[in-house]
């Protein structure tokens, strides 16, 4: 074991100086290669080669004054021929003849031609036209006026005779005035004839040319005989 210790510390002398060594001599270059590279950078670029030497300005020139005499130049224009010519109408006369304002009168063609008439437009259609119609009774006249309308007085005192009237028809075909235009010389007889004709008589309305409905008019006569 003492061997071992004292060969241990031998050598770790010896390492001890290599080491140092090294060092030293690594701190020598380090020294030395500043001292080489230190000079080269404080050391001032030649600059004779980067001068440009720069183009001179150019001359200022005096400024022109406007010459008030500009010669003129005779020059002849050149115009050149068409290639082709085009017949001229278009020739003008003048004349002293006033213009004719004569009012226009149409003149056929001389060939004869005819000009389109227009066309026609349609015509409306026309109404139909009916004959008119007049009032006519639809139930029996005969009827209007009886026997059995005789009163008793009437015939005690022998009233009789020939009644005319004349009726007013509406278009409903009611009777909607009596007016009496023969008298049976009996004021009783004749009030009778209208009184009874207007409660009884009905009739067809009159028309007219339209086949409307209209006013229309009836006359008739009613004989007042005393019964056997």
């Amino acid at each position: 074991m003492s061997y071992v210790d004292q060969n241990g510390t031998g050598n770790r002398a010896t390492a001890a100086i290599g080491v140092i060594a090294i060092h030293v001599a690594l701190g020598g270059l380090v020294i030395t290669g500043l001292s080489t590279v230190v000079p080269m950078l404080n050391e001032e670029p030649n600059l004779e080669s980067m001068k440009f030497k720069l183009p001179p300005p150019p001359p200022t020139e005096p400024p022109e004054t406007p010459d008030k005499t500009i010669p003129q130049k005779n020059e002849t224009i050149f115009t050149p021929d068409p290639p082709f010519k085009l017949p001229s109408n278009n020739a003008s006369e003048t004349t002293t003849e006033e213009p004719d304002e004569s009012p226009f009168v149409y003149k056929p063609d001389p060939d004869g031609a005819k000009v389109a008439d227009p066309p026609a437009f349609p015509k409306p259609k026309p109404t139909p036209v009916l004959d008119p119609i007049i009032a006519k009774p639809s139930n029996d006249p005969s009827a209007w006026v009886t026997n059995s309308d005789y009163r008793t007085i009437w015939i005690r005192r022998e009233y009789q005779g020939t009644v005319g009237f004349s009726l007013s028809v509406g278009t409903s075909g009611r009777v909607e005035n009596c007016r009496i235009t023969r008298s049976s010389g009996h004021g009783e007889l004749d009030d009778a004839t209208c009184r009874l004709i207007k409660q009884r008589a009905r009739f067809t309305s009159a028309r007219d040319g339209k086949g409307m409905k209209v006013p229309g008019t009836y006359s008739n006569s009613v004989r007042w005989q005393l019964p056997d």
